[in-house]
């Protein structure tokens, strides 16, 4: 009996001791962390097509996931999804490609698996405190810059048209010949204002997320090369915004080659091979818009809501000598209508370049150096600008919160200056130009603003009226009978002809002398000036410094100035600023909506 009793006791011994023994096992399995890799794109990787486990919901795994690691979870407990390393690797591979936003976590992960299934992850992350949150800020407020952009147009189409041209014109390739440099990660790309395809392609997909367009990514390891796919109306089409920007492009310029192609239309642009893609490869046998008629707008397009405005000659065996037809494309109706004609002037001309811009209700087109405007709802065009130069020529109108830009070269793909033009509100108020002021020497003196850089020399000043209201203003070199103010004339200067404006200043010119910092408050209060020059090396502007000068049309604020007081011009509603780019007088007028310009 007792003999029974002590095996028993030591069965139970023996088992126990079996059980505490194979937790021992299994608490030293639990506690070896070991390392693991995925590719991703923004590390420069390509990743492999791995296997997705068919049978796991993803959509659970991948919500929870990406709440763990927003939270930046150090230790990530995955063990109720019971996965082998084989399989997470495959959907965390999956998942941190798929969703730009998860750009702060890198490829580079430990974990335990103390059987046959993994139990907890340590994911890496590239950031951590102030610097991840100052990222998640950058990455977050350059996706909203180009949605907000985007949504400016109603329709798929509108949306993604703008969003093309907003990384054309914002963003460049990144031509690092070190290779461990290069961008390829969306939040650098807002950043550093350049990148590779990677990084464009991310950023791209992380817009359109935001927007609700289906998409995909594709990668062909043939090219080296990533770009997107999206789904519109039962068709996939191809969108590469990389090769819309092109290596050593010139400024403000997009391109729509690979915009919304079929699979037989974007391997006629040369690309291939993107049937090794990682995720899905999607078939896109839609060639509606294959031959479009952006494919050769190489500008971006100026749109009004889902309208857009081109340019296209009117008889293309004969582009220069045919009149050109300024069109409006409505994409939510497909209707187009010409709004505007005109007439090249010179056989040299480059296809598919034709420089134009809507804005405030006028059409501004170029035509070689020189810029026009006329109204939207017609009327006679009138030139606001010329590069002086017969071998400069306009290229790339664009609207940016500065003015109208535009790239001044020789030919498009020359080296080039960008210059800003600053239209104000309303047809036909075109404000004044260039810096040259002119004295044509009459008891009354005429200060003249003009549009054309003049040279030393002597010339020959013709002009006559576009006021009907203002008389006995034709002539030849004398100027009568004109009351003070500003009226538009033409001006010829040995034989151009160019729109300017004209403002007569009996005595009502205001110079400040040289040597003056600061100007107090209300110094030039209700002094009647028409115009006043700050001479450079004024610092500071007072508090209502030139204010109630009803008559004050122009005033040029030097770049030395350092702060304007907020109501300095208070009562000066037709007073235009004359400043430099970036200056300080140009934020001031930016903010207080005073009209402006730009002046080289």
């Amino acid at each position: 009996m007792k003999t029974s009793i002590c095996r028993k006791l030591w069965i139970f011994v023996l088992i126990v001791a079996l059980f505490a023994s194979a937790n021992a096992v299994f608490a030293e399995e639990e506690t070896q962390l070991l390392t693991d890799h995925v590719e991703l794109f923004s590390e420069g990787g390509f990743p492999e097509n791995l296997p997705i486990h068919s049978t796991f919901a993803t959509e659970n795994f991948e919500t929870y996931m990406i709440e763990q690691l927003n939270r930046g979870v150090a230790e990530i407990d995955i063990s109720a999804y019971q996965l082998s390393l084989n399989e997470f690797s495959a959907l965390y591979w999956a998942m941190l490609n798929k969703y730009p936003e998860l750009f702060f976590v890198g490829g580079d992960y430990h974990y335990y698996a103390p059987n046959p299934y993994m139990t907890r992850i340590l994911p890496e992350y590239v950031y951590s405190g102030t610097k991840l949150q100052q990222m998640k800020a950058i990455y977050n407020e350059g996706i909203s810059a180009v949605v907000s952009h985007a949504r400016q147009a109603s329709t798929p189409v509108g949306m993604l048209l703008r969003a093309n041209d907003y990384f054309c014109v914002n963003f460049e390739y990144d031509t690092n010949e070190n290779e461990n440099d290069l961008i390829y990660s969306p939040e650098l790309l807002f950043q550093q204002k350049k990148g590779v395809c990677q990084a464009y392609m991310l950023a791209y997909r992380g817009v359109l997320n935001e927007l609700g367009i289906t998409n995909i990514t594709v990668t062909s390891v043939e090219m080296n090369h990533t770009w997107n796919m999206v789904y519109l109306d039962g068709d996939w089409y191809h969108i590469d915004v990389t090769w819309n920007d092109p290596l050593n492009d010139r400024p403000l310029r997009a391109m729509h080659t690979n915009f919304l192609l079929s699979d037989e239309g974007i391997t006629a642009t040369d690309h291939r091979g993107w049937d090794d893609s990682w995720e899905a490869v999607m078939t896109a046998d839609n060639a509606q818009y294959d031959d479009y008629f952006w494919r050769t707008v190489n500008q971006v397009f100026p749109m009004n809501g889902d309208s857009l405005y081109y340019v296209r000659p009117g008889n293309t065996s004969a582009v220069w000598s045919e009149p050109w037809h300024v069109y409006e494309y409505d994409l939510s109706t497909g209707s187009k209508t010409v709004l505007h004609s005109y007439t090249y002037t010179s056989s040299r001309h480059y296809r598919n370049y034709y420089s134009m811009w809507v804005t405030n209700g006028d059409i501004y087109y170029a035509i070689e150096g020189s810029l026009y405007a006329v109204p939207l709802s017609g009327g006679e065009a009138k030139r606001v600008y010329s590069t002086g130069s017969s071998d400069l020529w306009i290229w790339n109108p664009y609207m940016s919160d500065s003015g109208l830009q535009f790239y001044v070269a020789s030919a498009p793909s020359e080296s080039g200056s960008v210059y800003t033009y600053s239209p104000q509100e309303g047809s036909g108020n075109w404000p004044l130009l260039y810096r040259e002021i002119i004295d044509i020497g009459v008891s009354d003196t005429v200060w003249m603003q003009t549009i054309l850089p003049v040279p030393e020399g002597n010339y020959t000043l013709t002009w006559s009226s576009r006021n009907p209201s203002v008389a006995d203003v034709d002539g030849t070199g004398t100027v009568t009978g004109i009351a003070p103010g500003v009226t538009d004339i033409m001006v010829a200067f040995k034989g151009k002809t160019t729109a300017c404006k004209v403002i007569v200043m009996p005595n009502e010119l205001l110079k400040i002398p040289e040597g003056a910092n600061t100007i107090d408050a209300q110094a030039f209060e209700n002094v009647g000036a028409q115009m006043i020059v700050l001479p450079e090396g004024v610092l500071d502007i007072g508090e209502k410094a030139f204010a109630n000068n009803a008559q004050l049309c122009l005033i040029n604020l030097p770049d030395s100035i350092q702060t304007i007081a907020e109501n300095a011009f208070e009562g000066t509603e037709a007073v235009t600023i004359l400043c430099r780019a970036g200056s300080v007088a140009e934020s001031f007028a930016q903010t207080k909506g005073v009209a402006y310009v730009i002046i080289p």
